[in-house]
């Protein structure tokens, strides 16, 4: 679309190769053609991001919970392969609890 525009003064600038400005709250077709796709981009990706959360969460609560089994504890956490047996208080050994 070739436009013609003139400045303040009357004098004219020349003619340009784009769509016209159609004042500051009336975007034109490409900028509501690119508002539309950007809105469909970002609601798919909020939507990826909200499952990746909840799925994480999921994740962590899971582990979590298993974490509190002693058997599984064990097979997982290398710290609690490398632990020895707890320190038990005789009568004899002379140090009192």
């Amino acid at each position: 679309m070739s436009t013609r525009y003139s400045n303040v003064s009357g004098m004219d600038e020349g003619t340009h190769e784009h769509a016209e400005w159609n004042g500051w709250n009336e975007p034109d077709e490409d900028d509501t053609a690119y508002d539309e796709l950007f809105i469909r981009w970002s609601d798919r990706w909020e939507r990826i991001i909200r499952i990746a959360v909840i799925v994480f969460l999921a994740i962590l609560l899971l582990t979590q919970a298993l974490l509190q089994w002693p058997l599984f504890r064990k097979s997982v956490v290398k710290v609690e392969q490398l632990e020895g047996e707890p320190y038990k208080y005789t009568s004899d050994s002379g140090i009192s609890p």
